[in-house]
């Protein structure tokens, strides 16, 4: 059973001072399984993820540029996401579409969805401290692992989301 909860007040710091002070930035999310409680904070995923695609983009063609790489991957995913949510809401009309505008009106409209993501993005995780984080390589590779499924589950999501709209 997954169950939703609201931040606990012992959890919330009012303080400034530190740049890695998320406790303000992240909600908490409590899972209750049958092994007991486990708290997961989304700011935790967040980085793990960044910190995948930064290093799958450090190689390769892309290796001059992986933070902006990593920062479009999962600003990508966010857009969905949104996109996703606001397809089953039937609240399509939201989003900038074809009403008759010019593609160049129309491009801008989505760079102008797009820039609030990857600003909240830039700001919630610098480079540097991606180039800070270290973890296991079993971890690693599960979560690699991991992230194409859910990168492949949520395309899926979306395309059925979509199939079912029109």
């Amino acid at each position: 059973m997954i169950s939703l909860k609201a931040p606990m007040p012992d959890r919330i710091v009012a303080s400034f001072n530190s740049y890695r002070n998320w406790q303000l930035l992240s909600t908490v999310v409590t899972v209750y399984t049958s092994s007991g409680m486990q708290t997961l904070d989304h700011m935790k995923i967040l980085r793990f993820v960044m910190y995948l695609f930064y290093r799958y983009f450090s190689t390769g063609r892309t290796y001059r540029i992986p933070y902006l790489s990593a920062l479009s991957a999962t600003g990508f995913l966010i857009f969905l996401h949104v996109f996703e949510t606001l397809i089953l809401m039937k609240k399509l009309n939201w989003l900038p579409m074809d009403r008759g505008n010019s593609r160049i009106v129309e491009y801008g409209d989505i760079v102008q969805c797009l820039i609030p993501i990857f600003i909240i993005l830039t700001l919630l995780i610098k480079e540097k401290d991606l180039l800070q984080l270290e973890y296991s390589d079993d971890k690693i590779r599960s979560g690699g692992r991991n992230l194409i499924l859910y990168v492949v589950f949520s395309v899926n999501l979306f395309i059925a989301a979509l199939i079912g709209f029109v």
